[in-house]
């Protein structure tokens, strides 16, 4: 299964369609939130979901309500807690991806924002 994991994208909807292109084919496209113009509380998305994803379990959330601008402790200890094999997090605007505790943390950056190098 391919899967197309985005955030941040902040209603610059040109880039998101740029990288589907870009990436097609793939299965399923999941979404980490600031999609629609509104930022973090003001949005009416859900604060998060527990999803499957080829067997593995996933906590997707846009990652301000567990502060993950002051560190990831808040967000790996609540997927730990529910038994989840990945957290997957925006808000940040960085990209990330490591593996604590057997629990893989995974921010996509932003597509519109990009706070990183490259």
């Amino acid at each position: 299964m391919r899967v197309l994991i985005v955030s941040d994208t902040h209603k610059k909807h040109e880039n998101l369609i740029t990288i589907m292109e870009k990436e097609s084919p793939f299965d399923r496209m999941i979404h980490l939130g600031d999609a629609d113009g509104y930022n973090d509380f003001f949005s009416e998305l859900p604060k998060e979901k527990e999803i499957e994803i080829g067997g593995l379990k996933a906590l997707i959330t846009h990652g301000h309500y567990y502060y993950v601008s002051a560190g990831l402790e808040d967000i790996k200890k609540e997927a730990r807690g529910r038994g989840m094999d990945i957290v997957m997090f925006g808000h940040t605007h960085r990209r990330l991806i490591e593996k604590d505790h057997g629990v893989v943390a995974l921010n996509p950056g932003s597509t519109s924002y990009p706070r990183q190098d490259g």
